[in-house]
């Protein structure tokens, strides 16, 4: 088995022929991974002193780019996902965009060989946080550290891998914990990857081809093992790791009983980088090799290690005992907010909820506007769903409310919610504040049913109490106001014809009756393209709710 180290990896894989990895069933040997390597810091020496985007679906192909970059001393932004925000911040950096996204400046596949000398690995790494607020952020990582990092996973796990047994994931490789346990650590311990990620339970049988084989997953693909397979023909892994989220005790055991496995959980994140493992869900926590905790702040942890991305340690916002050199969670540090000068516990709303019978899971989040304010997202159990079929959402929401006025101030009081099957989660199976306010923007109807020709359009709409505009429109009577249909009419005009984009005037525009939430209307639009007019109209069993015509044009 190779030392798990990267300064020194593309020389080392050059002098040897092990398998690296699998692509589409064919084994990938070092030494033509070495020519992989070489190839792509050939090709990027032809974009001198740029910082490097990489993106890429094929984990083999994202590590030789990785690699070949850093051997060049290039810096290497590794982002979790592309969205606008993530893609401004790399056009900043003047970064070189690589690999499959729309505006790679070097859309790769798998390089060719090449003839460059490949030295040690003196880059860094920079990866991206999962966005908690909403902002992304990146956190550099060099390359000792990750050694450092790569070193005490071998130490305190690797005794369960055999030196020939083949990684498998369904965790982005783009992500801190998918980068390590994926890729990193098989690539630099001398163990085969697998390069393509097993997105579905399904797929788990891929991976019992390569003989001895390893599971990097996540919460919110473990809970997802369906009953319907037959786990018993699957040939069970060597070990399952889990990381990203708390592995809930009843998920824990289901793992065991159908992949007959230990399940090994990783606590950590992108600042501290690993932490901690555990191989009970209710057990406590032990330090990896390396790690050096104390108490911090308000009981939360703080901690040091040689991979830290801050010299100084880390202090989480997790509190923790921490009793004979290990370590039992918690649960999160009080969130306050500040609603009109008063201090709010976002944590505190979230635990009286949850002891609520109607209740399973709840978040709190505070949304920003007009006037600063408490959101709630709810998960509802079966005894919720009953007593929301009865008292309406209003009713219900009214009921918890209530039932918060004699812990929480008046002004701390959630003032809008939102019911949900489950609460959002990323690929990792953590839920991100950015994922939960989006669920309290939600601007549009649901279309329920489409019927169109050439110039016409109807659209039967389900008025949901959800959507923003009922909002404080009026809070004893929610209406639709009379602009968002209007609006509407527009929106979803403009996606059907070609038509100039501006309004120019509205002609004969009535508001007959009012649209309440819960109300299922019919929307029905024409448009006259040589006259430039859009017609319009909203109806519903009760008859028509509102009509009129909105002249288009450029302005």
């Amino acid at each position: 088995m190779l030392e798990p180290r990267l300064r020194d990896l593309p020389a080392r894989l050059a002098a040897s022929g092990h398998i690296v990895g699998w692509r589409a069933g064919q084994a990938v040997l070092a030494r033509d991974y070495a020519a992989e390597i070489a190839g792509a810091a050939a090709a990027l020496t032809a974009y001198p002193a740029r910082p490097v985007a990489l993106w890429h679906e094929d984990a083999l192909t994202t590590g030789a780019w990785l690699l070949a970059a850093l051997t060049l001393g290039r810096d290497v932004y590794l982002p979790g996902e592309l969205s606008s925000n993530t893609r401004g911040l790399l056009r900043t950096e003047h970064c070189l965009f690589v690999g499959t996204m729309s505006e790679a400046d070097l859309a790769v596949s798998v390089p060719a060989g090449g003839d460059v000398v490949l030295g040690e690995a003196c880059g860094r790494v920079l990866i991206f946080t999962s966005g908690s607020t909403g902002e992304p952020a990146a956190i550099a990582k060099q390359v000792f550290q990750l050694d450092a990092e790569l070193a005490a996973l071998e130490a305190s796990l690797g005794a369960a891998l055999p030196a020939d047994c083949t990684i498998a994931g369904s965790v982005p490789h783009q992500h801190f914990y998918g980068l390590l346990f994926r890729l990193l650590w098989p690539l630099a311990s001398g163990r085969p990857v697998l390069a393509q990620a097993l997105q579905h339970p399904e797929s788990l049988w891929l991976a019992q081809a390569y003989r001895d084989w390893a599971f990097v997953g996540s919460p919110a693909f473990l809970k997802r093992l369906p009953d319907n397979l037959d786990w018993a023909q699957l040939a069970p892994p060597c070990v399952v790791f889990s990381s990203g989220g708390a592995l809930p005790a009843e998920v824990n055991l289901t793992i065991r009983e159908r992949l007959r496995c230990t399940v090994t959980e990783i606590y950590g994140s992108s600042e501290t980088g690993g932490v901690a493992f555990r191989r009970a869900s209710d057990g406590d926590w032990t330090p990896l090799v390396g790690v050096a905790w104390r108490l911090g702040e308000d009981a939360c942890l703080h901690v040091r290690s040689p991979w830290t991305a801050a010299s100084e340690g880390f202090q989480t916002a997790d509190r923790v005992q921490l009793e004979a050199g290990r370590m039992r969670l918690l649960g999160r540090a009080d969130r306050l907010a500040k609603v009109e000068d008063k201090r709010i516990s976002l944590s505190r709303i979230e635990a009286i909820l949850r002891a609520q019978a109607e209740v399973r899971e709840a978040r709190a989040v505070l949304l920003e506007g007009a006037r600063t304010e408490v959101g709630v997202v709810l998960v509802l159990s079966d005894a919720g769903h009953s007593a929301c079929v009865a008292l309406g959402k209003r009713g219900m929401d009214r009921l918890l409310r209530d039932r918060l006025t004699a812990h929480i101030e008046a002004v701390g009081l959630p003032r809008r919610w939102r019911h949900v099957a489950a609460l959002p989660q990323n690929a990792l199976g953590k839920i991100t504040e950015a994922a939960l306010l989006a669920l309290f923007a939600r601007r549009l109807p649901r279309v329920l049913q489409e019927r169109r020709d050439v110039a016409s359009l109807e659209l039967d709409l389900a008025i949901d109490e959800d959507l923003l505009y009922f909002d404080g429109h009026f809070p004893a009577f929610p209406v639709l106001p009379g602009v968002v249909q209007l609006d509407w009419a527009m929106h979803f005009a403009r996606a059907a014809f070609a038509m100039p984009p501006d309004c120019l005037q509205l002609e004969s525009v009535k508001f007959q009756q009012m649209i309440r939430p819960g109300a299922l209307v019919r929307l029905s639009l024409v448009f006259e393209s040589v006259a430039g007019l859009l017609r319009f109209a909203f109806d519903s069993e009760a008859g028509r709710h509102a009509s009129g015509r909105i002249r288009v044009g450029s302005v």
